[in-house]
């Protein structure tokens, strides 16, 4: 797939990044279709692939990039475990970011889609939870 492709591409020119771990379950970020949801609505411009293995042990790799700044992350996940390695790469932290996202939205509530909206003029764009008066930064 084209995303597929720019994510690979960016991984593949700017190999080599900061590793550490995570105790987040990529599953539940980006698993999930509200918390995915809520994650575009923070850091829109970010792409993301799962690579598989050739096999069924249900393992994943869960690649993030942001083309604009060459940036990207790797989050293995493997079955049983509670803490994931993760390998960031450039001037953005993409998982990092995301994450902060997740909290965010498990902190309201886990909020569904249906919740979120969207003020546009011919000058900018917000969005908010719940009403136009809760403005999502």
């Amino acid at each position: 797939t084209p995303i597929q492709r720019d994510v690979m591409a960016i991984v593949h020119t700017h190999p080599g990044g900061t590793t550490s771990r995570t105790h987040l379950d990529p599953r539940a970020v980006l698993g999930d279709r509200d918390a995915a949801f809520n994650a575009g609505i923070h850091h829109p411009g970010i792409r993301y692939n799962i690579g598989r293995p050739d096999n069924d042990s249900g393992e994943f790799t869960l690649w993030l990039a942001h083309p604009a700044t060459n940036s990207w992350a790797a989050v293995d996940y493997e079955p049983g475990t509670a803490e994931f390695d993760v390998e960031q790469h450039g001037p953005r932290h993409l998982w990092n970011e995301i994450a902060d996202a997740h909290h965010w939205w498990t902190n309201n509530d886990s909020p569904p889609r249906t919740r979120y909206g969207l003020t546009a003029t011919p000058h900018s764009h917000h969005f908010w939870l719940d009403t136009s008066r809760n403005v999502i930064q």
